[in-house]
């Protein structure tokens, strides 16, 4: 074989290893985060569990098997309460459903 089919076997090789790492690294880089930006309301630290645009956030005390959440609205700075409560009307055993709404 000549020297260009080996040029041309060698840069299909490296052009399938890119995209092969590229599509690994970006499908398998999700299931690696881990980090959690903290704030603190009420002189207690909740993680930001979710960003909801421009409007607020999502938080909870822990990241996961929370009993409440709080939604903080960024624009007016309050803050508000639903806390969880497992629900005996429900068919699954772990199924929870909000049961109590109030402002803070």
């Amino acid at each position: 074989m000549s020297n260009e089919k080996y040029y041309q076997i060698f840069m299909a090789f490296i052009f399938v290893y890119v995209v092969v790492s590229a599509f690994s690294i970006g499908y398998l880089r999700s299931a690696f985060f881990t980090g959690y930006d903290i704030i603190e309301v009420e002189n207690r630290p909740y993680y930001i569990l979710v960003a909801n645009g421009d409007e607020g956030f999502i938080l909870g005390e822990n990241i996961k098997h929370n009993s409440h959440f709080i939604f903080f609205d960024r624009k007016t700075l309050n803050h508000y309460t639903i806390h969880i409560t497992p629900s005996p009307y429900l068919p699954y055993k772990n199924q929870l459903s909000a049961q109590t709404y109030h402002q803070e």
